[in-house]
């Protein structure tokens, strides 16, 4: 997706003067950015990622006081074009609202093999869900698996904090006419709640 010569977009996010949106890492690392766009997807600002950047930025969620979370999730397997080495951390980064601000990474760990992940939402506590990317293939038999921290998040955090697997969930078979394969069909990648926060 390009919108206004900014390519790769992932995520997106009502504010209240237009859309915040992200890209993620199809693009070089000097791009990959938080984007404001205005009413009309005019683009106004974009603010870097501090000293080596994101990872992998699939999603995009807002919490209740308009800070910006960015899920730096993406860990596909060398199978579906991946690096070869899975991460050791994933991560999350909260962009306070306001001028001036930068984004502030988050460090999380999985309690069991890593996982490829594009979706995310925040709860009502203010933490993050993550939703992972699993196929049939996969050891969950793909089901998706629902993780949320064990404790409170981090600053700058080198070791993450633990995940825990709180959950799952599994899409059902995919009837309606579409042109891609039923697998990538059944895959979570984009997760949002409604604009009261009540799902």
């Amino acid at each position: 997706m390009t919108a206004h010569g900014v390519s790769g977009l992932s995520g997106m996010v009502a504010t209240a003067t237009g859309y915040a949106m992200i890209n993620d890492s199809q693009v070089s690392k000097s791009e990959i950015k938080i984007f404001n766009f205005d009413g009309a997807c005019k683009l106004k600002s974009s603010t870097a990622y501090p000293e080596n950047g994101a990872f992998d930025p699939e999603d995009l969620a807002a919490d209740a006081t308009g800070t910006l979370w960015v899920a730096d999730i993406g860990d596909n397997p060398p199978t579906a074009g991946g690096s070869g080495s899975r991460r050791k951390t994933v991560a999350v980064w909260s962009l306070a609202p306001g001028a001036g601000q930068k984004p502030v990474i988050h460090r999380l760990t999985y309690p069991d093999p890593p996982h490829d992940a594009e979706a995310m939402l925040i709860n009502g506590d203010g933490l993050p869900i993550i939703i992972t990317k699993e196929d049939e293939a996969s050891k969950l038999g793909g089901a998706a698996g629902l993780y949320v921290p064990t404790a409170p998040l981090q600053a700058n955090n080198a070791a993450g904090v633990p995940l825990r697997r709180a959950g799952e969930v599994k899409l059902p078979a995919a009837t309606a006419p579409n042109p891609l394969p039923v697998v990538i069909r059944q895959l979570i990648t984009g997760a949002a709640t409604s604009p009261d926060r009540c799902w």
